[in-house]
């Protein structure tokens, strides 16, 4: 194909030398241009430009004037004189109104103008005014007006014409309804010009140039008998009043549909307004095109003006549908000059106009409530980081119920791209929105009349932490306003803004509202953990929600049974009926053994905000109707167990997972087999409510006595310790080393002194100075068997508070002879802010110096301490910029005590003249020796069981020996991270691999580490269980107590003092020990299973065993928590136990505590025969084989005591046996026996194993024992 063929055709050029003939008719009307008169486009077309630029001239003409010329002002002089005093009249005015003086003129020429004006200008002024009615009226009728012109327009330009110029139209109905419009556009012009003060404004408006363009051709058309429909496309632009009109109508009521709509109008004229310039350009053709004759040539084409129209529209989007091909050079010209005004105008104003007109995004949408799921709002600090762990936790297998709520996120950012992940994963149960609680409006979006709950995410890591509590406590205002009974759980990160919930009026912990302080229990948890090293690893792992695999293989033995324990929680849920009237320490032990649960705590009346848990309550506490139960277990399914138990269906069932609710009747039922147990219950039903109406009312009367308390604490103590670091050098340098033991202060019955409360100790205040020593004083003190605090702070931290620390190491169930010094080593200025809170309580000294200092570790005696625990002061000022060096500070605090060694010398400092205390560990008693004396009897009846025989805890910790370590890796040592990833750096021998989870790390399992983050998911489980809070805050701080949280809301810290202190309230109050099991009376349980343990430290001791803490391996100094173990988990020597103790438990001998519980009214119920006859049978059966072992053990007619062996050749030999001083059965050793040495050895062995299942026994016939004596009384279910 020749590429000549290619090349586009040039336009046709034609002459128009029309001449009219005379006598020759046209029929009109006709083209203008062959009737031979001239086309009068460009006038039209020059005449709208030029008139608003003639008028501008005028209106400008003074101004240009003024430039040229200079005006000469005379008879300045000779008025100067009567300015002056306008000027002093005017100063006087201004001074009455209280405005300065040039603005006097302004006012007054206002005010004349006002007074000047008539109705006429009041009538413009309206008129010419958008805003009143009649305004909106003239400019509605415009609108009218407008349209029914560019709808002529477009009408006459729909089809091809021969030429836009045409003579002899009248009569004519579409010119004469064009002109009439055009004509009220005139007088509308003129109303908007003459009403307004800005009229330069008007003139060069928009609005008035639609009007130059296309008011003279239409009436010039009318005079001279012609018709132009060239410029009427210039109406389209006065679109743009409908959207002032509805704008001010309140239709378009946000500024995005206003916005939205001028920009629509605007492309849209600017689009036809392009399309009619080319239209008229193609139509006329080029005009400076002539023949050679001077005969004027036509280049153009006769074309539609919607081809037209298309072909602009083409230019935008790059999608030509009109087909067109331009002819005339002028054309192009108009087409360049849109590109130009496309680029400045249209392409900025189409995306804003996509931006609006689509659709909204899901984030900025209403939540639509789903009739299948109730949702909770998720706002504050949200991240997603932080909510992938979040929804992992609220949607635990575990977690039952979970699956009936949605989670509503409530943030003001837009969601990242892990979030949008986190919804793709979670669909169907997590939604986004956009806004802030702090919007009624967004609250209404979220739906909150019908939320569950709002729970509130604080910012662990921000700089100003106190702002960060201010901005969670508005929150919680903002939707206590819109919805006083809503249920909010807030997170607040320091303890003294906790106080600050208690002023809000609808606050309610009664509907559930509760405030978990990171502070508080972060603090807390490493305060028990110093008197129990892994306690904050075992208690964190029971408020999180995680999964065993029995199928899953680890790298390290131990790491098995500690994740087995990570899937223990806690769970509340109320007791069956049948475990109605049964004693604490009977539904413990049965809920052990039976159902394979650990009961933890009971509550009468949950409900009731009066009434806290009791953790470990006293073995006679009887389980009322109503009473719920703490449990430790794996899943809600072993939870269920102790409410749907039922002695009717349940009794044979020897799979405990198939112990579910049953169809039968309750206990309660009108026509159950025992009137007696139905009248039985319903008194105790009747006690519980009574002691509930009790509680409340005593409440009611004690309302205003803490206030009564803080008023006479004020008075006896006006203000705070002040100034107290003035005289701390000078103190340091002048006063001798001396004994830092201060004694409690005493009453005047000389007994330790406590606070209003009874819960701590409590002394009066002291300044800061007196509890401040230096190094020297510090290093030659006597410190051992202490706990050490080191503070790493700067010049702008903020406080820590240090107090949620030291309450747990002041609770007054610690007597006062065993209180543990803290040591605080630090920034005086820094502790100087914390010490208002601290001066109350006793023992706490502060030593100035840092933990990055070796000097001032040693000064601390940091070798005897029993833990060291390392916490770091948040810089508000300070900004990081990678996250990770926020734990710089701990982290080579922790590597400088890790790489300390100690001197001989630092060791005989300390053990001074205690030289017993200087083994740092007792040796395990040999096994024949830990038993008590065996009887010579051979029946079992004869066999003498030291029931009475009180059981003993090993030592204290202040009587347990000063231990004397060589290096800093001895140091019992705790740090506490900011960001749990940094733990990493702690410790280089730890095996851990890049990317553990942090609960799997070793610092963590061992305790030695700890990070708030995992107290971040103790939301989810106040959600779930809103009563755990209590029992959490009860375990850690001893006890809980509602006029506490009064008097720390007053501000005055703890009072106490005459007529204030109370005696040591340790009714309701725990405390966590931890034991040495191969000491005290637990040693009997070496080598035997866990189960035994438990139900005996829980009956001979009271305590409620939570876990074990093992050593890694037998040579390694390092533990880790095994939460809970198996029942048949076996149990070592070296091992310690976690318990909790009541403070107020006595020991009494279980005879007699049975017979103590057979005196009350209440019955006691076994429910458990078949368990009852199995272990009748097994015993029976060891005693027949340890009652034939004892038929060896002969005595002579001298009351000599021999053991009788027969050899494997047949013969026998004897073997002398004595008792010794504490009666164990020992070999002789003055007499001459007979046998080998091997003989000797064997009869030892005998003899341990023989005294090993008697032990065993001694148990098994004390449980018997009790359960015999409920058997006799007939209380067993049928």
């Amino acid at each position: 194909m020749d590429a000549s063929q290619c090349i586009l055709p040039k336009p046709p050029i034609v002459r128009r030398n029309y001449t009219v003939i005379p006598g020759e008719e046209l029929i009109l009307p006709a083209p203008c241009w062959r009737l031979g008169t001239p086309n009068l486009v460009w006038m039209y077309f020059f005449l709208g430009i030029g008139v608003p630029l003639f008028a501008l001239f005028l209106i400008n003409f003074k101004k240009i004037k003024n430039v040229c010329l200079l005006k000469i002002r005379k008879g300045f002089t000779c008025k100067r004189a009567t300015a002056d005093a306008e000027t002093e009249e005017k100063a006087e005015i201004a001074e009455e109104l209280n405005i300065e003086a040039p603005a006097v003129d302004r006012l007054e020429q206002l005010a004349q103008a006002r007074a000047n004006r008539s109705k006429l200008d009041i009538f413009l002024a309206e008129a010419s005014s958008p805003q009143a009615p009649l305004g909106q009226v003239l400019m509605g009728i415009g609108v009218l007006c407008s349209a029914v012109s560019l709808s002529i327009y477009l009408v006459k330009v729909s089809s091809k014409v021969e030429s836009l110029e045409i003579c002899g139209t009248l009569p004519n109905a579409y010119q004469v309804i064009d002109l009439c419009a055009n004509l009220y556009m005139l007088c509308f012009f003129v109303i908007r010009l003459a009403g307004s003060d800005r009229k330069q404004k008007v003139i060069t408006s928009m609005f008035s140039v639609v009007d130059y363009f296309t008011i003279p051709s239409v009436v010039l058309g009318v005079i001279l008998n012609r018709y132009f429909t060239g410029f009427a496309f210039f109406r389209a632009y006065n679109f743009q009043w409908l959207v002032e009109i509805l704008a001010h109508r309140r239709i378009l009521r946000s500024t995005n549909s206003v916005r939205l709509a001028k920009l629509i109008f605007l492309v849209f004229a600017i689009i036809i307004i392009a399309g009619g310039f080319l239209h008229v350009a193609e139509n006329m053709g080029d005009p400076w095109l002539y023949d050679v004759d001077n005969v004027p040539l036509y280049n153009g084409q006769a074309i539609v003006f919607f081809r037209c129209f298309l072909y602009v529209y083409g230019r935008i989007t790059l999608l030509d549908l009109s087909g067109m091909r331009m002819y005339t050079m002028l054309g192009r010209v108009i087409i360049y000059i849109f590109q130009i005004l496309a680029l400045g105008i249209v392409a900025r104003a189409i995306p804003q106009i996509i931006e609006r007109v689509k659709l909204k995004p899901d984030y900025d949408k209403k939540y639509t409530p789903s009739p299948m799921f109730l949702h909770i709002i998720v706002c504050g600090h949200v991240r997603a980081s932080a909510m992938e762990a979040f929804l992992k936790e609220f949607y635990h297998p575990d977690r039952d119920i979970s699956e009936f709520f949605k989670i509503v996120i409530l943030s003001e950012e837009k969601p990242d791209e892990i979030m949008e992940s986190l919804q793709e994963r979670y669909f169907s149960r997590l939604d986004y929105l956009r806004g802030t609680v702090m919007s009624l409006k967004d609250l209404a979006r979220v739906n909150l009349v019908e939320a569950r709950a709002v729970l509130i995410i604080a910012d662990r890591t921000a700089a100003d932490t106190d702002a960060e509590d201010a901005a969670n406590i508005m929150r919680v205002v903002s939707i206590k306003n819109y919805k006083d009974d809503a249920q909010v759980i807030v997170q607040i990160t320091q303890y003294h803004n906790k106080a600050y919930l208690q002023n809000i009026p609808s606050w309610n912990p009664e509907n559930g509202d509760i405030c978990i302080c990171l502070a508080e229990l972060r603090l807390g948890l490493l305060a028990q953990s110093c008197l129990a090293p892994g306690f904050s690893t075992l208690m964190a792992n029971f408020f999180t929600s995680r999964t065993y695999d029995p199928n899953k293989k680890f790298d390290e033995d131990w790491q098995r049974d500690y994740v087995q324990g990570t899937a223990l929680e806690l769970y509340c849920r109320p007791f069956g009926d049948a475990f109605v009237g049964m004693t604490f320490a009977q539904a413990c032990e049965f809920c052990y053994r039976r159902l394979k649960i650990v009961l933890l705590a009971i509550q009468a009346d949950p409900s009731d905000i009066t009434s806290m848990p009791q953790i470990n309550p006293l073995p006679t506490t009887i389980i009322l109707p109503g009473t719920c139960g703490y449990f430790i277990a794996a899943d809600t399914l072993e939870a269920d167990r102790a409410q749907y138990y039922c002695p009717k269906c349940h009794v044979d069932v020897e799979d405990v997972q198939l112990i579910k609710k049953c169809s039968c009747r309750s206990l309660d039922d009108p026509d159950h087999d025992s009137l007696r147990e139905d009248e039985e219950s319903d008194e105790l039903r009747k006690i519980a409510h009574q002691q509930s109406v009790l509680a409340k009312t005593v409440n009611k009367l004690n309302a205003t006595a803490v206030e009564s308390k803080i008023w006479s604490y004020i008075c006896r103590y006006p203000a705070t310790p002040s100034a107290s670091l003035t005289n701390i050098s000078k103190a340091d340098a002048e006063a001798p080393p001396k004994e830092h033991v201060i004694p409690c202060p005493k009453n005047e019955n000389n007994e330790s002194m406590y606070d209003s409360t009874g819960m701590f100790h409590w002394v009066p205040l002291r300044t800061m100075g007196s509890a401040t020593v230096n190094r020297k004083k510090a290093a030659t003190a006597t410190f051992k068997r202490h706990i050490v605090v080191c503070v790493l702070s700067q010049e702008k931290s903020q406080i820590i508070g240090l107090s949620s620390f030291i309450f747990p190491l002041r609770s007054s169930v610690i007597p006062a002879k065993e209180l543990l010094d803290i040591v605080v080593l630090g920034d005086p200025k820094f502790l100087e802010k914390e010490w208002k809170y601290l001066y109350n309580l006793p023992g706490i000294y502060i030593v100035k110096g840092t933990a990055l200092n070796r000097s001032d570790l040693r000064a601390v005696n940091l070798n005897s301490c029993t833990m060291c625990v390392i916490l770091g002061a948040p810089n508000s000022a300070e900004k990081v910029a990678d996250p990770s060096m926020l734990d710089k500070a701990v982290v080579l605090a922790t590597l400088n005590v890790r790489a300390m060694r100690f001197s001989k010398d630092e060791g005989r400092l300390i053990s001074g003249t205690d030289e017993s205390d200087t083994t740092p560990d007792l040796p395990a008693k040999p096994l024949l020796q830990r038993q008590p004396a065996l009887s010579t009897s051979k029946t079992v009846n004869s066999l003498q069981i030291p029931l009475d025989t009180r059981p003993s805890l090993t030592r204290k910790i202040s009587q347990r020996p000063c231990p004397n370590r060589t290096s800093g890796y001895e140091v019992p040592i705790i740090t506490d991270l900011v960001r749990d990833s940094n733990v990493m750096f702690l410790d280089e021998e730890d095996t851990d691999l890049p990317g553990t989870e942090f609960y799997m790390t070793q610092p963590y399992c061992c305790g030695r580490a700890f990070a708030a983050s995992v107290l971040d998911l103790l939301m989810i489980t106040s959600f779930f269980n809103p009563t755990l809070t209590k029992v959490i805050h009860t375990i850690i701080f001893g006890g809980a107590s509602l006029e506490l949280e009064r008097i720390m809301a007053e501000g005055a810290g703890l009072i106490g003092g005459e007529n204030i202190s109370k005696p040591a309230d340790v009714t309701n109050q725990v405390s966590v020990i931890q034991e040495e099991i191969r000491e005290g009376s637990l040693s009997s349980h070496v080598g035997s299973a866990y189960g035994g343990l438990f139900v005996d430290a829980l009956n001979s001791m009271g305590l409620v065993t939570l876990g074990l803490y093992r050593k890694l391996s037998p040579d390694s100094p390092k533990r880790y928590v095994i939460c809970n173990p198996p029942e048949s988990f076996p149990v070592q020597a070296t091992d310690q136990i976690f318990a909790l103790k009541r403070a107020n438990w006595q020991w009494q001998p279980p005879l007699k505590q049975l017979q103590t519980a057979a005196s009350s009214r209440n019955r006691i119920i076994d429910l458990d025969v078949r368990l009852l006859k199995d272990k009748l049978s097994t015993i029976s059966q060891d005693v027949l084989n340890v009652q034939g072992q004892y038929e060896n053990l002969i005595v002579d007619d001298d009351g000599a005591m021999v053991f009788r062996k027969r050899t494997t050749t047949g013969t026998s030999f004897t073997v002398p046996l004595v008792l010794s001083e504490n009666g164990s059965i020992m070999i002789d050793d003055n007499s001459d026996p007979e046998g080998s040495d091997t003989d000797k050895n064997t009869v030892e062995e005998d003899i341990i194993s023989l005294e090993h299942k008697l032990a065993t026994m001694k148990r098994d016939v004390r449980a018997m024992e009790n359960r015999y004596l409920r058997l006799i009384r007939g209380s067993f279910s049928k």
